[in-house]
């Protein structure tokens, strides 16, 4: 347990680094959005990418094939449980779909490679990466619809839900792909371009919480405490859910490091993504910008507890 709290407590610092250089101005008001495409657009990616070219205990197709299946199996019994989780706790009409993201939609890219790299290596980041895949369907489907039905109830103007590839199609889920097309090959590149993608990889970790620190130190500190319900839905999410998910899996799962890398994407907290569907189809914004501040403080907390209790 000390060992994965001291990794958390870590990363908090680094947070912590981009937060008071916000409240200092060191950083000027375009760092967030740069910083944010770099992590998204090149360094995770890549960060995905080196995890299989440089690793040579690749697991074989079956396991990869297994590892896809059960993660999307995850998410149905996740979503399914979350709309249950929402009608128990009363959440009004404009605002369910919004808590349902909340719950379900977990920061499993942003700080899941980071932190799954700290806690079980470079080589599990594979894993992760794999579980990510059904993520994006996932989010920009059920996750969009579910924001356009809050921004119904509310009076907002309903969007229609189109589908195009650009909903689907990010860099991260490209380098997934690759990466699971690699390691069914075997193939490998050059030594060369593979320190340099690893190289690159390194800002991952780093970027990642700088941005959500930058994040934080612009919200008012009343308007990201949150309500009574907030952290009602914050004890579901970082302790509930990925209890559940633990309890499910580990009768037939027996690879603690897969087990485990599953566990630790589900007990992440809430997706940055979350906040920004919610601006964009007028949901309920304000709920998950708290949300996302208080899931990101308490999981430094509760991700080396689970991890030691379960693991």
């Amino acid at each position: 347990m000390m060992s994965i709290f001291m990794a958390m407590i870590q990363l908090f610092l680094i947070l912590i680094v981009g937060w008071v250089g916000q409240k200092c101005r060191v950083f000027p008001d375009s760092a967030q959005a740069v910083i944010t495409k770099l992590v998204l657009y090149i360094a995770t990616p890549c960060t995905i990418l080196y995890s299989v070219l440089n690793n040579d205990n690749l697991p074989g197709v079956g396991t990869l094939v297994e590892l896809l299946l059960i993660s999307t199996a995850c998410y149905v019994a996740v979503g399914l449980l979350s709309l249950l989780a929402v009608w128990l706790m009363r959440v009004p009409k404009g605002s369910r779909g919004t808590y349902v993201c909340m719950l379900m939609f977990s920061n499993c890219g942003f700080i899941g490679f980071p932190v799954v790299q700290a806690i079980f290596g470079s080589d599990a980041v594979f894993y992760n990466s794999v579980v990510n895949i059904p993520f994006y369907p996932f989010l920009y489907l059920f996750g969009v619809y579910m924001m356009i039905r809050d921004s119904a109830w509310q009076g907002g103007d309903q969007k229609k839900l189109e589908f195009k590839w650009s909903t689907f199609v990010s860099p991260c889920l490209v380098a997934s792909l690759l990466a699971v097309v690699f390691a069914i090959g075997g193939w490998k590149l050059p030594g060369v371009l593979t320190d340099t993608i690893g190289t690159i990889g390194d800002i991952t970790t780093p970027g990642a919480l700088l941005v959500i620190g930058i994040s934080i130190a612009k919200q008012p500190f009343r308007q990201v405490l949150g309500s009574p319900r907030i952290y009602l839905m914050t004890a579901l999410r970082l302790v509930v859910l990925p209890v559940l998910v633990w309890f499910g899996l580990h009768f037939f799962l027996t690879d603690p490091v897969l087990l485990g890398v599953i566990v630790v994407v589900f007990a992440m907290p809430i997706a940055t993504a979350v906040t920004m569907l919610a601006g964009e189809y007028r949901a309920d914004e304000q709920s998950t910008v708290q949300g996302v501040f208080v899931t990101t403080l308490l999981s430094m907390i509760t991700i080396p507890v689970l991890m030691s209790v379960l693991m």
